[in-house]
């Protein structure tokens, strides 16, 4: 009898698994929107991390046309390659729209996470965007424009010099470096010469943080069940919770390891510098602020 009762439930929870997937995944194709056929244990999310996000959209583009529906796990996410759709999306529609949609279940669950601009959502979401509008303005652009060209100038010599070595090198790095040394100037007014100087410990240990959360954003385990099997997210939140006692993610790491620049900010008035980091700040100390940064 208990094997029978046993057999039953296993039965109907399979089922239930198959029919709620299935119906999960019909979304686009009950609205008519084209799109790669979906896994039903996994979505989409498998070839994005086979091929890489820019390799597999563009095919999925090139095959399915200027609008795709995919789903990242068991999330429906659109790809929109239509200028004017594109338009309406973020000029004329905008207030219509309240977040960028779920891109990292695990994240929506992280304490810190769940509150930057990438997985907010609602009020919080729209808030931010309007306090970080400010900081993408013509004048502030033409500001940046020279510090990027600065870093681009650093990243000249390196090239230059890596080439007069004679031998291969992995570009990735530079670019890596590169990219950081734009972030570090622009949003913190951090001059690291990290392009130059790879001996500087915090800075690359902040690189390899920044590349750490960049593997392990599809890739690794912890994300790739939450976003494709939410339906269990009380077993990941219970795991998530344990496991942060003795596991620091690459995310805290990067957190904290702003905050010393953020408390130097906030205690020195005389710090001030024009950068994004001190546009937030200036925000959070307003009065009646929509948003604690």
């Amino acid at each position: 009898m208990l094997a029978l009762v046993c057999t039953s439930l296993i039965v109907f929870i399979i089922t239930w698994f198959y029919l709620w997937r299935r119906h999960r995944f019909s979304l686009f194709k009950n609205m008519g929107i084209p799109g790669p056929e979906p896994s039903l244990f996994t979505g989409n999310i498998s070839d994005i991390i086979e091929k890489g996000s820019a390799r597999i959209f563009d095919e999925w583009v090139n095959k399915y046309g200027d609008v795709v529906g995919f789903y990242n796990g068991v999330t429906p996410m659109l790809i929109v390659k239509d200028l004017e759709l594109i338009k309406n999306i973020q000029i004329k529609d905008f207030g219509n729209f309240h977040g960028r949609g779920v891109t990292s279940r695990l994240n929506r669950n992280h304490q810190l996470g769940k509150l930057n601009l990438f997985n907010a959502d609602g009020d919080r979401w729209k808030n931010l965007r309007s306090l970080l509008t400010p900081a993408f303005s013509s004048s502030n652009m033409k500001k940046i424009s020279s510090v990027m060209d600065a870093c681009t100038n650093d990243a000249m010599e390196v090239l230059d010099s890596l080439s007069d070595q004679d031998k291969a090198f992995e570009m990735g790095v530079v670019y890596r470096r590169l990219s950081l040394d734009v972030m570090l100037r622009s949003a913190f007014g951090v001059r690291s010469n990290i392009q130059k100087n790879h001996g500087i410990t915090g800075i690359s240990e902040m690189l390899e943080q920044i590349t750490d959360l960049e593997d392990k954003s599809f890739t690794g385990w912890l994300p790739f069940l939450f976003n494709c099997y939410p339906e269990f997210s009380f077993i990941w939140k219970l795991y998530f919770t344990w496991s942060k006692s003795f596991i620091s993610y690459p995310m805290d790491k990067i957190t904290y390891g702003s905050m010393p620049v953020i408390n130097m900010r906030r205690s020195n008035p005389e710090a001030r510098r024009d950068d994004l980091l001190q546009l937030m700040l200036n925000a959070g100390t307003e009065e009646g602020a929509a948003v604690n940064v």
